[in-house]
């Protein structure tokens, strides 16, 4: 038999069920609360002082975007492992001890909260803290012993404030820390030891520094890294063997530096690296072998230099290579065979330079087996050679950029003058065909009245992305900064630009051993060969991005 409650009872149960989890489970006024997650939000809701109680289970706290100007807990939350405090309004008072009664906190977000000081024991009482990130808190200073009493630490942000040195046993004691960004603040010198105990670092920022040298001592305990970003800041020179410990490295940014020289075995010990950057500096040549022991390099980029050469083995080494970049340099001529065997190539760019002829062959191995943007934009090239021609006008899966090129504006020229030319054309052909005359109009009738071609357009048409960033924009944020053949391969890929106007580029995906261009055509399959060509002036229209004329 049912029991319907009545009295007071009936009108406990109405309000529980009115009011739901916030009453049974002690939801803070203004929060929200997930029961199954174990998560309190009161993110954004104008909170001038910590929610209290909290639920007892609560595993999640997210107070950020608050108001808050103390931290301090009342009681113990042995449940909890997050804590979001970022983008806090006001200075954040932070107590000694102030996260003790969160024993088992794991992970710790106050970017852009501004805390007014940090105590030297600020962190003690959660020893198994894993991941803190101070980022962007304005911060000029860090205790010696902050992170001393954390010592599970694997994630550490520092990046963004306004740290102008680190005390040399800062880190003494992080022995599982494998991530650790320094980047953009203000610091000039690092002690020989600072990174001396981070056995397991596999990423270091310092990026966007005032760095004018890293001492070799310094990286020599960084047997683990991975990821180096030395990148915006005033290095004029790097030491031969600071890379030397690093032998598992598979990324370095030295970009937007005053570097003038490259050490030639600067990566005889790193077999590992598949990402180099060293563009924005000023380099004139690169050194014989540079890369050659790179087997695995993937991406290269020496963009906005001044190399004035390259010796045709330079890349002899690097058959894996998918994005060569060297934009913006003094290049006048490229040597023969210099991107032989590189047929796993998805860009490679040369605009920005001085180049004013092309080798035979160039392209020869290039765009055989995946597709392939080739971008030679703003240089001084007034042809090109007849195999070049063949080469993109026989296959689909390679595009070259032209813009900007003396043999694009002989094209320009011309488109004005065909517009005329085929207007008069056309009233010729409507005298001398009988019967295709529109009486009204006294144009020619269309045999074709399906079809939808439109006329000419204006000469140098743009297309989206198709600009080369300039040496203006040198020093600015590169995550904010295009990369100019983005958009241009996205829409090759995509088959809004390719070998043909009316059908999708069809290139396999998956490479061709080998890459000979006898190899490519004879490969049974291989959608990168075509036997379908276009004419020269319609190759290199392509090149220009110049719409067809008829």
């Amino acid at each position: 038999m049912t029991v319907i409650p009545t009295g007071p009872m009936a009108k406990l149960l109405f309000i529980v069920i009115l009011l739901g989890p916030s009453l049974v489970y002690g939801c803070p006024p203004k929060c929200s609360c997930d029961v199954k997650q174990h998560t309190v939000d009161c993110r954004a809701k104008d909170l001038y002082a910590l929610p209290w109680p909290l639920p007892n289970s609560t595993d999640i706290l997210l107070l950020d975007e608050n108001s808050l100007s103390s931290l301090a807990f009342p009681s113990p939350i042995p449940t909890l492992t997050y804590l979001g405090i970022s983008s806090n309004r006001r200075p954040l008072s932070l107590p000694p001890a102030a996260f003790k009664a969160l024993p088992n906190l794991q992970f710790l977000h106050m970017d852009s909260s501004r805390p007014t000081d940090l105590p030297n024991t600020v962190f003690q009482g959660i020893r198994l803290l894993k991941w803190v990130d101070l980022s962007n808190c304005a911060l000029f200073e860090v205790p010696e012993e902050l992170f001393q009493l954390v010592p599970k630490l694997n994630y550490l942000d520092l990046s963004k404030n306004g740290l102008q040195e680190l005390p040399s046993k800062v880190f003494e004691g992080l022995r599982y820390l494998d991530t650790l960004y320094l980047g953009r603040n203000s610091i000039s010198y690092l002690p020989d030891s600072v990174f001396g105990h981070l056995e397991r670092l596999e990423l270091l920022d310092l990026s966007y520094n005032s760095l004018q040298s890293v001492p070799l001592a310094v990286l020599s305990q960084l047997l683990s890294l991975k990821d180096l970003r030395l990148n915006g800041n005033q290095l004029t020179a790097l030491e031969p063997d600071i890379l030397k410990p690093s032998i598992l490295l598979e990324k370095i940014s030295v970009s937007y530096n005053n570097i003038r020289r490259i050490p030639p075995l600067l990566f005889r010990f790193n077999k590992n690296l598949n990402n180099v950057d060293i563009s924005y500096n000023r380099l004139h040549k690169l050194p014989p072998g540079l890369l050659r022991n790179l087997t695995r390099l993937q991406w290269f980029y020496c963009t906005y230099n001044q190399i004035e050469r390259l010796d045709c083995d330079t890349f002899v080494g690097n058959r894996e290579l998918k994005e060569l970049r060297m934009d913006g340099n003094h290049l006048e001529s490229l040597p023969p065979g210099l991107l032989q065997n590189l047929t796993q190539l998805e860009e490679v760019s040369f605009a920005e330079n001085k180049l004013t002829s092309l080798l035979a062959n160039t392209l020869a191995q290039i765009g055989t087996s995946v597709e392939t943007i080739a971008n030679f934009d703003l240089n001084q090239l007034m042809s090109l050679p007849r195999d070049t021609l063949e080469v993109l006008a026989t296959r689909p899966c390679l595009f070259m950029m032209l813009k900007g090129n003396p043999i694009c504006d002989d094209l320009s020229s011309t488109t004005e003058r065909s517009k005329v030319n085929k207007q008069r054309d056309a009233e010729v052909m409507d005298i001398v065909t009988e019967g295709k005359v529109d009486n009204d109009t006294h144009k020619r009738i269309d045999d074709h009245p399906g079809d939808n071609s439109t006329g000419p357009t204006d000469s140098a048409t743009s297309t989206k992305g198709d600009g080369v960033k300039s040496s203006s924009d040198r020093l600015q944020d590169e995550e904010a900064s295009s990369q100019p053949l983005r958009s241009i391969a996205a829409e090759f890929k995509n088959g809004k630009i390719g070998h043909s106007d009316t059908s999708k580029n069809t290139c396999k995906a998956k490479g061709i051993e080998g890459g000979e261009k006898k190899q490519a055509g004879a490969e049974k399959g291989n959608k990168c060969t075509s036997h379908s060509a276009l004419s020269a002036e319609a190759t290199i229209r392509r090149a220009c991005l110049i719409q067809q004329t008829s």
